[in-house]
């Protein structure tokens, strides 16, 4: 598990139990209510600026976790953390001129109380050329579209 060094094993009464980064879990606070717990995690090694502020959910429903990333276009410069009730699009992945000034990564998907993880690891996100469209002006022929991808760290 070198590339993993987020990852950590506990003991508890003689089992052994990994986790791993972004991991979600269902837990409650101190009143009963229901909380997502993110175990720690990075993207292009930023930890979420919130990481540690508790995210409710409800015991019924359809919840999921986010982390949307802010960035200066070339590299990422804030991660948050946070619980929406909509899975989202794709429709702000690319942007003509530069890369997109944010980004969303699912990290779970809730449902009643049971979370369904979507990434197991650290994240890495750059910049990349996605594409070229005609113009049909002969003085700047080509409109360059960019985007983000985010792959294991």
């Amino acid at each position: 598990m070198p590339f993993n060094k987020l990852a950590t094993k506990h003991s508890g009464t003689g089992t052994n139990v990994r986790t791993f980064p972004f991991q979600v879990k269902i837990g409650s606070d101190p009143s009963g209510n229901l909380l997502a717990k993110v175990h720690p995690g990075t993207v292009s090694g930023l930890l979420p600026a919130n990481l540690t502020d508790p995210i409710y959910i409800s015991q019924y429903g359809t919840y999921y976790i986010k982390l949307q990333v802010q960035t200066n276009g070339k590299i990422p410069t804030y991660v948050y953390i946070y619980s929406d009730s909509q899975p989202g699009d794709d429709e702000d992945n690319a942007t003509e001129g530069t890369p997109p000034i944010t980004l969303v990564i699912p990290v779970c998907m809730i449902v009643d109380k049971k979370p369904y993880q979507v990434i197991y690891s650290n994240q890495f996100a750059h910049p990349v050329f996605l594409f070229a469209q005609t113009t049909g002006d002969p003085d700047n022929p080509w409109t360059r579209w960019y985007g983000w991808e985010v792959n294991t760290a």
